[in-house]
């Protein structure tokens, strides 16, 4: 399997997560490791990639996309109740 058409497929599984993200309600980020894991089980030619690659290009995305999701509110209370229990040791929260 040719670079292109290794990059055709990973952006059509891109658009299907995205679509049945969409639809579900389930974050992409959350399904997109599924489908990693999915195309690592079945048996295809493998694909192998620079770690720096993925800490460059597959990460920070991924990190951008679950902060816009996330709730200051709610980073702010489980902040406290972290610190909470910093402060008094041996107590669960």
């Amino acid at each position: 399997m040719d670079a292109v058409s290794v990059l055709i497929f990973v952006l059509a599984a891109v658009v299907v997560v995205r679509w049945v993200a969409g639809r579900t309600g389930l974050p992409a980020a959350a399904l997109l490791p599924l489908v990693g894991i999915g195309y690592a089980v079945l048996s295809g030619p493998n694909v192998t990639l620079d770690p720096h690659l993925i800490l460059t290009f597959v990460l920070p995305p991924l990190l951008y996309s679950a902060a816009l999701d996330s709730s200051m509110l709610a980073i702010r209370r489980d902040g406290a109740r972290t610190a909470r229990g910093r402060r008094r040791p041996g107590r669960c929260a």
